[in-house]
C-alpha cells in the first residue's frame, strides 16, 4: 500500500502544503479550525511526517508569488533598461531556493488590478505574497479579504500596519552629494521621476536636505518635475534645464534612464556642456558605463531586495518571524564612475 504523503494531506483538506505542514508541527500562520482538520485528515490516511526533515531547521514546500505592479509596461531583463527589475526578480526566484520555496511571477496594471489577477491567491495556491511597486487601496482591501500573507517591495509608500523593504533613498542622496561636493561641483539641478512614489519624493527631499547641511541651494528653476522614470521624462527635463539658463554643474536624476534621455538631448542641444557637468542616476543599470560621458550612479542592491523579501516572507509565514508594519530599509553604495571606452 502506498504511504500517504503531504500532498495527499493538503488536498484533502483543500490547502497548500505549506499550511499542513504548519498545522501539524503546530506553529503559528493557521486558525484551529484548520489546524483539527488538517490533523484529523492526517490521521486519517495514515500521514507520519518525515522526522529526519522536520529536525533540519528549514520550512519546505512554501510557494511564494511576486505581484510586479505597473503604472507602464515594464521592462525586464532582457530590455533596455531591464535590468533593475530583472535583478528583483532574480533575487526573489534565488531567496526562493534558499529557503526551499517555490516561487510565482506575476504582473497587474496599478489602475487596473483586479480578483482575476490574483488567481493564485483565490485558488490558494500560494503561501504568501511580495507585491513590488504600487499598493493601490484596491489590491489592499483584496489582499487583507483573501486572508493572505503579504509584504511590501520598494512599492509607493508606507502603510503602518504593513511590512515593507525599501530603498534608502534619504542616505543615498548623502552619499551622492558628499561624492559631488568633493569633486568641486557647487551648482546643482534636478530631473525628478514620479513625485507620488517614495522613490521619487524621497530622493529629492535627500538632495534637498543634504545640499542645505552644506550650505548649498537647489533653486526652483533647477528643480524639474517630471511623472515617469524613464528616456522622455530625461529629454523634456533637460529641455527645460537648458531654457531655464541658469548655470549648473552638477545633474541628478532620479534613475538611469533619465539620465541616459537628459544625456540623449544634451549631446543634441548643447553638446559643450555636457563634458563640462556630471551627470548622475539611480538603479545601477546595465548599460550607464556605455554612455558617453557614463553615469554615476547609485546601486540599491536590487537583488539583495528580491532575496531578502523573498527570506522574511518566508519566515513570516513559518511562524518564526512576525513581521508587524516594520519597514526594513536597505543600504545603497555608490557605483564607481567607468571611463568611457571609443
Amino acid at each position: 500500500m502506498r504511504r500517504a504523503t503531504i500532498s495527499d494531506v493538503a488536498k484533502k483538506a483543500g490547502v497548500t502544503k505549506a499550511s499542513v505542514s504548519i498545522a501539524l508541527r503546530n506553529k503559528p500562520g493557521v486558525s484551529d479550525e484548520l489546524r483539527n482538520r488538517v490533523n484529523d485528515i492526517a490521521a486519517h490516511l495514515g500521514y507520519v511526517a518525515d522526522s529526519a526533515r522536520n529536525t533540519r531547521g528549514k520550512q519546505l514546500n512554501f510557494q511564494l508569488a511576486l505581484l510586479l505592479m505597473f503604472d507602464h509596461p515594464p521592462r525586464v531583463t532582457g530590455s533596455f533598461g531591464g535590468s533593475y527589475l530583472g535583478d528583483i526578480i532574480n533575487g526573489f526566484v534565488f531567496g526562493c531556493h534558499q529557503n526551499g520555496s517555490s516561487s510565482v511571477l506575476s504582473f497587474a496594471q496599478r489602475d487596473k488590478v483586479e480578483l482575476k489577477d490574483l488567481t493564485f491567491a483565490t485558488r490558494k495556491q500560494v503561501d504568501a505574497v511580495v507585491v513590488r511597486g504600487w499598493m493601490p487601496e484596491r489590491l489592499l482591501t483584496m489582499l487583507k479579504t483573501l486572508s493572505m500573507p503579504f509584504l511590501m517591495l520598494d512599492c509607493e509608500r508606507c502603510i503602518p500596519e504593513i511590512p515593507q523593504v525599501k530603498i534608502d533613498n534619504l542616505n543615498a542622496m548623502e552619499l551622492l552629494v558628499e561624492r559631488l561636493v568633493n569633486m568641486g561641483r557647487r551648482r546643482f539641478a534636478t530631473i525628478t521621476g514620479d513625485l507620488d512614489h517614495a522613490n521619487g519624493f524621497e530622493r529629492l527631499a535627500g538632495l534637498q536636505a543634504s545640499l542645505g547641511k552644506r550650505g548649498l541651494r537647489l533653486e526652483d528653476p533647477m528643480v524639474i518635475r517630471e511623472s515617469c522614470f524613464d528616456e522622455e521624462s530625461g529629454r523634456r527635463g533637460c529641455r527645460s534645464l537648458l531654457a531655464a539658463t541658469q548655470a549648473f554643474d552638477a545633474l541628478i536624476c532620479h534613475n538611469d534612464l533619465i539620465a541616459f534621455g537628459a544625456i540623449d538631448e544634451m549631446r543634441i542641444l548643447n553638446p559643450a556642456l555636457l563634458r563640462k557637468i556630471t551627470v548622475t542616476g539611480f538603479d545601477n543599470m546595465e548599460f550607464r558605463t556605455f554612455v558617453d560621458p557614463p553615469i554615476l550612479s547609485v546601486d540599491p542592491k536590487p537583488f539583495e531586495l528580491g532575496r531578502y523579501s523573498a527570506e522574511l516572507i518566508a519566515r513570516h509565514v513559518s511562524g518564526n518571524t512576525k513581521l508587524p508594519g516594520t519597514t526594513f530599509v536597505l543600504p545603497c553604495e555608490l557605483t564607481s564612475n567607468v571611463k568611457y571606452i571609443r
